[in-house]
Formats: C-alpha cells, structure tokens, sequence
C-alpha cells in the first residue's frame, strides 16, 4: 500500500453505528445503497465531490463497504482502499483528496456542505492543506472569490510564514498539484525547498509556472555562453 491507501485506512468521517457482528438484512440493503450512491456520484466526481465525500464517509466509518459484493469482488474487499480502487475505478490519489476535503465539513472551523460545493473540488482540495484552526471563517471569507491558484498562493503562503499550519495529514500523499517543484522537498534539504517556496510565492506564480521561468532563463543563459 502507497501512503494514499494508507491515509483511506485510517481517516476519520462523520460517525455511523458500526456494523454489528451478525448484520441484518436491512445493513446490508443499505451498504448497497451507499454504494449505489458512491457509484452515482463518481461518475462526475469533481462536481459531485461533497456528495461522494458524504457517502464514502458513511461507507467507511460505518463499516458497511465489508458487506459489499460485486463482480469485480464477490468475495468481498480486503480493505476499503481496495473497495474505492477497484469497484469505483479511483485513483489512490484522487481518492486520497476526496478524504482530505471530507475534513471539512466536520470538526473545528467546519465548512458547510453548501459552500464546500460553491467552492468547488480545486478551491477545497487547497483549504484541506490547512489545519481546521487555520480555516477559519475569516480566512475561508478572504479568500473564497479567488481563483483556484490564487487560493492555492494564499494557503501556501500561509504555510511558508507559519510551518505549524500545514495539515501533516497530507505529508506522504500525493502532491496538491502535478508540480514539479514539489520534488524537491523530496530529493533536496528543507531549507532549500522553503527558500524555493519563498521565492515562488514572492513571484505570484504558481508551482509549475515559476519552475518554467526558471528553466527558461536557465536555457537562455546556456544559448548565451
């Protein structure tokens, strides 16, 4: 398992009675109707984001996705990160986002389903970088008429200036974005990444934009000599 899987295994939802020992049929008609509204809902994830976040929570935390059989598993699913790779066709990754943008809609500093579905799948998956006490109501009114990247600039420059904001949650699951840059916090020191960031987030470009500036001028300086 990949530290996506790893986060669908132990991420926490809205409580749902866990599923008895000896199940009755009526848990079992209504793990088939969860599924059925997972299904329904993946089919346009991206729009229907907060609905599937809602319906793969009840899945999971309740237990239910253990009753489920389906062709592509009759003998059921070793995990439930298997249940949502498999039977739903969706990414590790993407569902590993969906998780994180399940966090908002419980717990401290809580975002209505309303808004989270105004705000969209990118402007939300953004905000899940935030700890709940960084995403306060505030914070969400200051930025919410902006642009997907520019709310991604302001969550990331609110992490550069204050390291002990960042949703550690998300530290080893996929990137927030397809970002090259992002490598280096992997292959390079930290300091170096933060300075990076810094000079990024000064520039008012995103991640793969600043980084195409860079190898611009790099290539310019090349053709120079």
């Amino acid at each position: 398992m990949n530290a996506a899987t790893d986060m669908l295994e132990s991420e926490q939802f809205t409580d749902y009675p866990l599923v008895p020992q000896e199940p009755s049929q009526m848990d079992v008609l209504r793990a088939q109707q969860l599924h059925a509204d997972v299904c329904r809902a993946a089919t346009d994830y991206k729009r229907q984001f907060v609905a599937l976040v809602k319906a793969l929570g009840a899945l999971k935390q309740s237990g239910l996705w253990k009753l489920l059989r389906t062709k592509e598993r009759p003998d059921g699913y070793s995990g439930f990160s298997e249940y949502v790779t498999v039977t739903l066709g969706i990414s590790a990754g993407n569902a590993f986002h969906l998780a994180k943008i399940g966090t908002l809609l419980d717990g401290e500093n809580a975002i209505p389903e309303v808004r989270v579905a105004e705000l969209g799948y990118r402007k939300s998956r953004s905000l899940a970088m935030l700890k709940p006490e960084a995403r306060t109501p505030e914070f969400i009114e200051r930025v919410g008429h902006l642009t997907s990247d520019g709310i991604q600039h302001e969550v990331r420059k609110l992490i550069v200036d204050n390291p002990q904001l960042r949703n550690q949650q998300h530290a080893g699951g996929p990137s927030v974005e397809r970002d090259p840059s992002r490598r280096l916090n992997r292959y390079y020191p930290n300091s170096l990444y933060q300075r990076f960031i810094q000079l990024e987030t000064a520039s008012g470009l995103t991640g793969t934009q600043f980084m195409k500036v860079i190898l611009d001028r790099y290539d310019s300086s090349q053709e120079a000599q």
